[in-house]
């Protein structure tokens, strides 16, 4: 996947050299040689992710992972007025790539026909590295840890070596994803479209909104009754 309407603002600072994600969102020490063309690529990503609207699946693997000016070089269009005739306001969309043509399907993820309250959303996450104990983790995710009180009740912490520990970071959301295929039309028994229709089934299920909002009524029903017996 790539972010749509991103490029533009990072070709301006690309230097033709790749870069991944640690190097663009995590953090660079002051006397790292790289700090100020690392501290400008930051700064224009999240500039960028602000305005973020959807992302690409593209039916091939891109090894290429630095800047590019992918929004001058991919411009989706909708059909061909021959074909949309019968696809008006489906979201389908075309596109050339290396010479290919991709025919592609606009999926809006907060769109659930099934549950209007399950909504599906999508996030861009960066990769962040630190150095950690397994103690101190423990300590984070566990609320009866926290107290120093509590401190090595229940771990012991002699000579524990600090392990590297990657987590995953929100950067930005988009509630709308593009799948393309290469030889066949979209259509409802592809991938994508399964795996969504699974998830928003899925949020569906367990989803008890409805269930919490009638038991409240209930209980507000209980509580009037109680006081019109007592005020009796």
């Amino acid at each position: 996947m790539f972010a749509d309407s991103v490029e533009n603002i990072l070709t301006r600072s690309s230097d033709g050299t790749t870069s991944n994600s640690t190097d663009v969102f995590g953090e660079r020490g002051e006397n790292s040689p790289n700090n100020a063309s690392n501290g400008l690529k930051r700064e224009c990503l999240k500039a960028a992710l602000d305005s973020l609207e959807g992302v690409h699946l593209l039916p091939c693997q891109l090894k290429y992972s630095g800047l590019a000016p992918v929004s001058k070089l991919f411009c989706p269009k909708p059909l061909r007025p021959a074909d949309q005739e019968k696809m008006v306001g489906n979201g389908r969309l075309e596109v050339l790539l290396h010479g290919r043509w991709l025919r592609g399907q606009q999926q809006q993820l907060a769109q659930s026909p099934i549950a209007s309250k399950s909504q599906l959303r999508g996030f861009v996450v960066a990769p962040q590295s630190m150095n950690c104990t397994f103690s101190g983790i423990r300590r984070c995710f566990d609320p009866k840890n926290t107290g120093e009180g509590n401190k090595g009740r229940d771990c012991v912490e002699a000579g524990e070596n600090a392990t590297c520990v990657t987590e995953l970071r929100p950067c930005a959301d988009f509630d709308a994803l593009c799948y393309w295929n290469q030889d066949r039309e979209p259509n409802a028994s592809d991938d994508i479209q399964q795996s969504l229709f699974f998830l928003r089934v899925a949020a569906a299920l367990h989803c008890f909104e409805d269930e919490l909002e009638e038991i409240g009524v209930i209980q507000d029903e209980a509580t009037e009754k109680v006081m019109d017996a007592r005020d009796q």
